[in-house]
């Protein structure tokens, strides 16, 4: 599959409804206007239970892979939109998309990775781990993506909407607990579509422009210390993300307010943008609830299970312990 001569994956599929006339229109003048070639259409399936209908559809799409034993392949669904610059920030430092294309197929043959996001609205911290790409533990959205036999696999022998209650875009970054490498662009190479109305929650056209790219401030270019051009932008967002890149915190002794990591981390600025993880030996299910859905608010931190820390360890050098019982905060 290539976008402007430029080969990303080995083939590619989106996915359209038959009824979605506009949609399949708006694909259509990408293929021609981006000159993508092997990007062919699923027709999307639909499901009693609608909120399962995308995943149904996303699964087809692995499941053809697996006949035809394809190595990567690109799925998009039929409201993704490319766009002939490529931004960075809230500031819209801007470059080619071609010319990004390019930067981009340089590191995907230098990093590992299974699932790359090619667009993704992130929901807790990522972590930079090159200039380019990001590791990627919780987020919505899978209007763009990349991803290899091995990820597709996975997914096709190991979850079930039926049985699970899982969307595609809970299952991709899910993936990282399971020994996957799931990364996501630093910048949207893939925007969602503006003005397309909701399939399944028909309510008129939708702009989540807004959004995304809070998102993406939250997860990822809060790593920025200093943005005055496109390239320069991302290389602060890699130099200064080092600590989080290295380090893990484990903090000991957690007193059940979570104002109180808040607190300590706000006076350790190396702490900002690193994932955190509890012991919660003493935790109930209620205060586990509470905690995820305040740290799921303050979208920067990643409040998990410590056994969930095996599966992880292994992109950092150092685990960082830290027992809240000895520290004092005013």
């Amino acid at each position: 599959m290539k976008i402007l001569e430029r080969k990303i994956a080995d083939v590619g599929y989106f996915i359209n409804l038959d009824s979605s006339l506009d949609r399949r229109e708006n694909v259509e003048n990408q293929i021609s206007e981006f000159k993508i070639e092997d990007l062919h259409r699923l027709p999307a399936l639909t499901d009693d239970m609608r909120q399962s209908s995308a995943t149904k559809s996303h699964r087809k799409v692995f499941e053809i892979c697996r006949e035809n034993d394809v190595d990567s392949v690109v799925v998009l669904e039929d409201d993704f939109q490319l766009y002939e610059d490529v931004s960075l920030g809230l500031k819209e430092f801007s470059k080619p998309l071609g010319d990004y294309l390019d930067d981009l197929l340089v590191e995907m043959k230098e990093v590992d990775w299974d699932v790359i996001l090619l667009g993704f609205n992130g929901r807790r911290i990522s972590i930079p781990i090159t200039k380019h790409f990001s590791k990627v533990f919780s987020c919505t959205g899978g209007w763009a993506y990349i991803i290899k036999k091995r990820a597709y696999n996975f997914i096709l022998d190991n979850f079930d909407y039926g049985r699970d209650r899982q969307a595609i875009d809970d299952i991709l970054p899910k993936l990282s607990y399971h020994g996957f490498d799931v990364v996501a662009t630093n910048v949207q190479v893939v925007h969602h579509g503006i003005g397309f109305v909701s399939t399944l929650n028909p309510q008129g056209p939708v702009n989540y422009t807004e959004w995304i790219n809070g998102n993406y401030y939250n997860s990822i270019w809060r790593h920025i210390k200093k943005l005055e051009t496109f390239d320069g932008g991302l290389d602060s967002l890699y130099q200064s993300s080092q600590f989080s890149r290295e380090n893990v915190l484990i903090f000991k002794n957690f007193p059940k307010d979570a104002s109180v990591i808040e607190k300590f981390i706000n006076c350790n600025e190396s702490y900002v943008t690193s994932l955190v993880f509890l012991n919660f030996d003493e935790v109930t299910d209620e205060e586990m609830r509470n905690l995820n859905y305040h740290f799921t608010v303050e979208s920067r931190l990643l409040v998990n299970w410590t056994s969930n820390l095996d599966k992880i360890k292994k992109f950092y050098k150092n685990i960082i312990e830290i027992d809240l019982s000895l520290i004092e905060l005013d």
